[in-house]
């Protein structure tokens, strides 16, 4: 094999579907394209792509197929593109560079995935009725004034989603007249100049390495990865994988991997629980985002001063004398908890008032004022981000569902002297008790990525997190109620490997308002639960020092408990899957300071998986250098 020194080799891998079109060279080219050579550097074996134009031109391009839909009624088509000014494509509604339809139906905006050097995986995710039979997929592109961009594309695929893999696997190419007559090959992996080997990278790693790219967070090195890999094919052989809702691993022996370790490995793509009901959060230039008196400035896109990623996105705003407030209004509550954040910075304002306002009752429910000299603010939350840049948040306990609430950015009503400067960037209202990780929105609500979240001050290191005993835990964004799928009420699994025992009572894993669905550390203790009530177990056990522990439900009365080697049976009845988000070093409030290297939630699964899976995850600590504490 001969490398090409010029090219970066940094692929990303999709492995495990199959592409149903029966022949995905056989573009018919409708309007205004062409077939043209083209490079894609390895990402799909192919010399060619459909190039559309960059004039205000409608253009389509069209696959012929005859695809019956069958069983599970979710169909991902998926392809690769490059726009020609090496940019992102657009996915700004009514501001599109392409779109996908089938059977020449409803505009579909795409998912995108930057591969690197401009190549990007584009695909959707849509329902269609079991049984339908899917004629033809076509790349669209209907050109307005301000979309004129061209672009080029290739390597297209139809296949069955499912609903742990709701993302494209490999591209398949496929010649001939019966469907999915392509197979998956072995890739190469590529490092400098040096060929490692041809190896099969699991279509469930490929993704949590995609993920990791797509956040932009710091992942394991080649070595570390065909570790992980390999790891995750003995899970799969022991049958612990595929039984499992939620996998995290956090010790990585690198304090660089933390957001890395915030990936669920099990659903790496999905959406969390948090959710952003600011709509057009990152669009100040829409209407929604107002200030209101004659003469005051609402300044989009200013370019006075850039927002804390070095963009020109921020809004600027300045008081001119005339009555007025800064508001967002129409803000539809799901939760009675609700916290407000955004990002600001002063151009000549010593303070700003930053309000939650429920319209419905007509009641201020918090008022955080900053002062930027400080740095402090009232009520609230503030972290200095620099620059000159804050990132501060308010948060109200008793909000009412269905309400309508504003949000107030800098003046609540003429509170700003004359000529008052300030900047905002990035605000969210979110369904959540503390403000987290930010969340864009257009012309909907949105739903953020399927992160563990991190809180207060836990501290991350060589293997995984530790609690503060103050306020530090971890938000899983798993509700086994809402989300499980193996996770049920008389067949469930919990598993985490301590690696420091925080002591009599430390607080390990639970919700976050109650004593549900949690276990500490005791020397015996009956008080442990998984999908019961307040009721406690047959007899105790202990639950103290560091190693693996496992708390299985077989029944609606059978329940084991594993810790290290040794298992205990015992009894208690089910009651319900409490509808609430699984935290770890923490639970009713109270927070503990064990050091958790690893968290799985899933079905039941026997003594002999558990020791297996012991057995893997001791192997991956030492593959990291590190001690096999399982």
């Amino acid at each position: 094999m001969v490398l090409n020194n010029n090219i970066k080799y940094n692929p990303i891998y999709f492995y495990g579907g199959k592409n149903e079109l029966p022949n995905n060279h056989n573009f018919t080219v409708l309007a205004n394209t062409s077939e043209v050579s083209f490079d894609w550097e390895g990402h799909i074996n192919e010399s060619k792509a459909i190039s559309f134009g960059n004039n205000s031109i409608t253009r389509q391009a069209v696959m012929p197929c005859n695809v019956v839909v069958v069983p599970n009624g979710r169909i991902i088509i998926s392809a690769y593109v490059k726009m020609d000014d090496g940019l992102e494509p657009s996915t700004v509604p009514g501001n599109l560079d392409f779109a996908f339809t089938y059977n020449a139906n409803t505009v579909y905006i795409p998912n995108h995935l930057h591969l690197g050097n401009g190549i990007y995986r584009v695909w959707i995710n849509v329902a269609i009725a079991p049984g339908a039979t899917i004629t033809s997929i076509s790349v669209y592109k209907n050109i307005s004034a301000a979309t004129a961009k061209s672009f080029k594309i290739y390597g297209l695929q139809l296949e069955r989603a499912n609903v742990l893999s709701d993302t494209p696997t490999a591209y398949t190419p496929t010649y001939g007249a019966a469907l999915g007559l392509g197979k998956h090959k072995p890739f190469t992996i590529i490092r400098g100049n040096t060929i490692y080997g041809k190896k099969r990278l699991l279509y469930d790693t490929g993704m949590i390495f995609a993920k990791a790219q797509q956040k932009n967070f710091t992942a394991p090195d080649l070595r570390e990865k065909l570790l992980i890999n390999e790891f995750i094919k003995q899970e799969i052989r022991i049958g612990v994988w595929h039984k499992q809702d939620l996998y995290g691993l956090f010790a990585y022996n690198d304090p660089a991997l933390m957001n890395f370790a915030r990936i669920n490995w099990r659903n790496p793509f999905g959406k969390g629980t948090i959710e952003n009901l600011c709509t057009y959060s990152t669009y100040f230039t829409n209407s929604g985002w107002s200030y209101s008196g004659t003469g005051n400035i609402k300044e989009p896109n200013t370019l006075e001063t850039t927002a804390p990623d070095g963009s020109f996105t921020a809004c600027k705003f300045q008081f001119k004398g005339n009555p007025g407030v800064s508001r967002k209004t129409g803000i539809i509550a799901n939760s009675t908890t609700l916290t407000y954040s955004i990002y600001t910075k002063s151009g000549t304002a010593l303070t700003a008032n930053f309000r939650l306002r429920d319209d419905t009752t007509s009641i201020i429910k918090k008022t955080g004022v900053i002062n930027y000299d400080l740095g402090t603010i009232t009520n609230g939350t503030i972290q200095n981000v620099g620059n000159g840049w804050f990132k501060i948040s308010i948060t109200a306990t008793d909000c009412v569902i269905g309400n309508s609430y504003s949000i107030y950015y800098g003046d609540v009503g003429s509170t700003q002297s004359l000529d008052d400067i300030w900047y905002v960037w990035h605000p969210q209202l979110e369904n959540n008790s503390y403000a987290s990780d930010f969340i864009p929105t257009d012309a909907t609500t949105e739903k953020g990525d399927n992160l563990f979240m991190l809180y207060g001050g836990l501290t991350y290191g060589a293997y995984g997190f530790e609690g503060n005993g103050l306020d530090g835990y971890i938000d899983t964004q798993f509700n086994p109620a809402i989300m499980g799928r193996n996770y049920t009420l008389n067949d469930a699994s919990r598993m985490y490997v301590l690696y420091k025992d925080g002591g009599n009572s430390s607080r390990r894993e639970g919700i976050l308002a109650s004593n549900r669905n949690c276990t500490f550390g005791l020397s015996s203790t009956t008080a442990i639960r998984i999908n019961q009530s307040l009721t406690d177990f047959s007899g105790g056990v202990p639950t103290l020092e560091t190693g693996l522990k496992a708390l299985v439900r077989d029944s609606s009365e059978a329940v084991r408990y594993i810790n290290g080697d040794t298992e205990y049976a015992r009894t208690v009845t089910s009651s319900s899957i409490i509808s609430a988000n699984q935290i770890l070093l923490g639970f009713g409030g109270v927070y503990g300071t064990d050091g958790m290297s690893e968290y799985l939630m899933g079905g039941s699964i026997t003594m002999a998986q558990i020791q297996g899976h012991r057995a893997n995850i001791n192997n991956l600590l030492a593959g990291f250098g590190l001690n096999q504490i399982a």
